[in-house]
């Protein structure tokens, strides 16, 4: 594959994803209200922040729309517990939308841009699942049923693994974290293992920088 144009064809999927806002799903730890790759949750770290090089307003305002994102997100779970009189609420994933518009107006394009990258980078196999990366990548019909397959794979794998740490105790989340690794470490292999090796370079590319750890 020539990688030769390929800042542009970052600039051209970024652009285009910035808007899409694909949902995460789980990798590392999330935090409770929402998923390790999303985008809220990634302007919530400071080395998150410090990559993206936000000015002082910018990282204040980050931390007003995580709030908003929290509360809100509270709020709708407690709604769901009471009788319903009126209109359906609106969905988790619609809350989810809200704060990933108010972070796109929030930052620049370029700083957009980086941020999908680092999303790339921490969902990594299961960013294959958001439908315009596929595009970009080429995936063909036969390579999302295989990714389809896959994550069933792994869904069922997790559940089986979180029943099975239901009867354990962990003396930190670090601990819990490591004895989860294995598993994450062979779905996200299972996930990756669909694309061409061509497919794998240009997602490398993509994903650009390694965020500082």
């Amino acid at each position: 594959m020539n990688l030769h144009h390929h800042g542009t064809v970052l600039a051209i999927v970024c652009l285009f994803l910035g808007l899409s806002f694909a949902g995460a799903a789980y990798g590392e730890s999330g935090d409770g209200y929402s998923k390790p790759g999303d985008f809220v949750t990634l302007l919530g770290r400071e080395k998150v922040q410090r990559d993206l090089a936000l000015a002082a307003g910018q990282a204040a305002t980050a931390g007003e729309i995580s709030e908003r994102f929290r509360a809100d997100l509270r709020a709708y779970y407690a709604d769901l517990k009471k009788p319903k009189a009126g209109a359906e609420p609106g969905s988790a994933e619609d809350i989810m939308a809200a704060a990933n518009k108010r972070i796109s107006a929030l930052l620049s394009r370029d700083q957009m841009n980086r941020l999908i990258q680092i999303s790339w980078q921490i969902r990594d196999g299961e960013a294959l699942f958001d439908e315009d990366l596929a595009g970009v990548l080429g995936m063909t019909g036969r390579q999302k049923d295989r990714l389809s397959k896959a994550g069933e794979k792994n869904q069922a794998e997790r559940r089986a693994l979180m029943d099975k740490m239901k009867g354990l105790r962990f003396r930190t989340e670090e601990a819990r974290q490591e004895y989860m690794a294995p598993g994450k470490a062979t779905a996200n292999k299972r996930l990756l293992a669909v694309l061409s090796p061509p497919q794998r370079v240009l997602f490398a590319v993509l994903k650009g920088k390694p965020l500082e750890r």
